[in-house]
């Protein structure tokens, strides 16, 4: 416990001190209260966070390239209404056979029949993989902030996107995490968001983003491969985008098309972006709860 303290001081120290008091508190508080498990799965150890009291499991799977601790605010939120389950995924990503291994993993062990399955980003690809081949599984798929994984194209684009990277400078990574964090002032969580970026990204190098597109390769390979029917998943699902989202909303009426049992919400929030959950916490937060509710309650 002494190590997990110290760690969490290293953090919140190095990275967080120009955080809002408050905002830092709430996170070391809930980083403090939550010590992650360790599970093994395809050969290789992993932790995950396991907090909550409700009797109705979520599983939720996070972005590419930052820590699960993204979702402090929903668990914060949730955690006195239902017991969650937040794998820490690689940062340089993972083969999408090996990310549904992980979850099953946790869920065995865990005693989980059953589960909503929600995933931001990166996360949204890989439940939806999940939900298509393990229904049984799954109470209600919640995607959000997130694109399409059965792409025809998408492992030529891959390939082209590593042609491209290895060519470009290493100072012009931290350039675009500096774009990518700069926007939204106007957010209180503004100084939160641009600290957690530089923590989750203070150890990544060129070499892990070219592992990263490797391992997305490997994903959308298994996926391929796996001949699952796409857009099988046919249950209760919530879908959730930003207007101004210019990674993923693009995809989200035909996210709507695909699964025709769901509800949707969009954000119009000033700036919010991709990043709309690090923004706007506490909107965001809500809307995710009230989803939930209500698609899992007509479900039952």
């Amino acid at each position: 416990m002494d190590m997990h303290k110290n760690n969490i001081n290293h953090i919140v120290n190095s990275f967080f001190q120009r955080v809002p008091e408050h905002q830092s508190r709430l996170f070391r508080n809930f980083i403090e209260s939550n010590p992650k498990k360790s599970i093994e799965a395809a050969g290789k150890v992993f932790q995950y966070t396991s907090c909550g009291i409700g009797t109705q499991t979520v599983v939720l799977l996070s972005g590419a390239m930052v820590s699960s601790y993204m979702w402090f605010h929903v668990a914060q939120l949730l955690q006195k209404e239902y017991r969650l389950l937040i794998p820490e995924l690689p940062k340089t990503g993972m083969g999408a056979d090996e990310a549904i291994i992980l979850i099953n993993s946790i869920l065995k062990l865990e005693k989980i029949d059953k589960a909503i399955i929600a995933g931001y980003s990166y996360g949204g690809a890989i439940a939806q993989y999940f939900a298509a081949l393990h229904p049984e599984k799954v109470d209600c798929l919640v995607l959000s902030h997130t694109g399409l994984i059965w792409d025809d194209d998408k492992v030529q684009k891959i390939e082209k996107a590593l042609r491209i990277i290895k060519w470009i400078p290493g100072f012009m990574f931290k350039l675009a995490k500096y774009i990518r964090t700069k926007g939204c002032k106007a957010s209180e969580w503004y100084l939160f968001r641009k600290a957690f970026f530089n923590w989750s990204f203070s150890t990544i190098v060129k070499k892990d983003i070219i592992q990263m597109l490797e391992n997305s390769k490997v994903f959308q390979q298994n996926i391929e491969q796996s001949k699952v029917e796409p857009y099988q998943w046919k249950g209760n699902t919530v879908i959730m985008g930003t207007k101004s989202d210019r990674d993923t909303f693009k995809y989200f009426d035909e996210l709507c098309k695909h699964y025709k049992n769901c509800s949707s919400y969009v954000f119009d929030l000033p700036e919010a972006g991709h990043h709309t959950i690090f923004l706007y916490p506490k909107e965001y937060t809500q809307k995710f709860k009230e989803l939930i509710v209500s698609k899992y309650t007509k479900s039952k």
